[in-house]
């Protein structure tokens, strides 16, 4: 079954190595104006995939610099995952389009 691991807080250097071991950030939120993490993210050239109730939804572009999927859709969002999946050399453009 799955796994669920609490991270405690980190200072700006751990969450430097944390964003540069992850491929993919995935924000579910459903009701988050702007949650800092995506934004960290996004200026570390991550993938985000996003609820469309996350305030960052509002810049992105489907396929180009991330992924939005509608509120409590876990068929789009795992969709999007497949996708991610499937096409991983296509990451690091849609990182670097979403910094």
């Amino acid at each position: 079954m799955g796994k669920l691991e609490w991270i405690q807080e980190m200072g700006q250097k751990e969450l430097d190595i944390f964003f540069g071991n992850m491929d993919v950030l995935v924000c579910p939120s459903r009701d988050d104006p702007m949650p800092i993490v995506v934004t960290q993210a996004m200026m570390h050239e991550k993938v985000c995939v996003v609820s469309e109730n996350v305030g960052q939804a509002a810049f992105i572009r489907q396929y180009e610099n991330g992924f939005v999927f509608p509120n409590e859709d876990v068929l789009a969002l795992a969709e999007i995952i497949e996708w991610l999946l499937d096409n991983g050399e296509k990451r690091a453009a849609i990182g670097r389009a979403a910094r």
